[in-house]
């Protein structure tokens, strides 16, 4: 299992430049990508790389919890980066996080609450759906995080950028 997780996060890594951590008992996920903008969703595509990644590695570590996540976004020489970690470590059975999968935005604009709203209820109209099939696939949700980040920017065509992640995980099907 171990061999397929660190084939994995070399073939991941080739796209992503994921860095993993090992410590006794723990290993920290972190994935960023830089770009100068969110054209053609390219950006925010970390978002689902991070996921998927964790989620493998959630399996491969199994019995393992994510212990902490975040998300941060900034601006710096006029290129956007977002980052997002996971640690991940052993646990009993009963805290198990087996099944993990995000949902979110990244919006752009002039007026820092419209762009928060925007990107928050872009990325609660695509969690609404998305948590009930996970429900009724993998039953009630052991966890959920809900994550938020801006960062002022020096674009001239928008002035905010506003991140807006929700995270669901589960234990193994019983």
């Amino acid at each position: 299992m171990k061999k397929i997780l660190l084939l994995l996060v070399i073939i991941v890594g080739q796209f992503t430049n994921p860095v993993m951590v090992s410590a006794q008992n723990e290993i920290t996920i972190k994935m960023q990508r830089t770009a100068p903008d969110n054209e053609g969703d390219n950006l925010h595509k970390v978002a689902n790389d991070f996921a998927k990644l964790v989620g493998d590695t959630l399996k491969s570590l199994y019995p393992a919890t994510i212990t902490s996540l975040s998300i941060s976004i900034a601006e710096s020489d006029s290129k956007i980066t977002l980052t997002y970690v996971a640690i991940i470590s052993h646990c009993e059975i009963e805290d198990v996080v087996y099944y993990f999968d995000r949902r979110g935005s990244l919006s752009a604009g002039n007026n820092l609450k419209k762009t928060e709203k925007s990107a928050k209820n872009n990325a609660l109209e695509q969690s609404i759906p998305t948590y009930q099939k996970f429900v009724d696939q993998f039953g009630p949700p052991y966890r959920t995080w809900y994550m938020n980040a801006k960062t002022t920017t020096k674009n001239v065509d928008y002035k905010y950028l506003y991140l807006a992640e929700n995270f669901i995980g589960a234990g193994p099907k019983k």
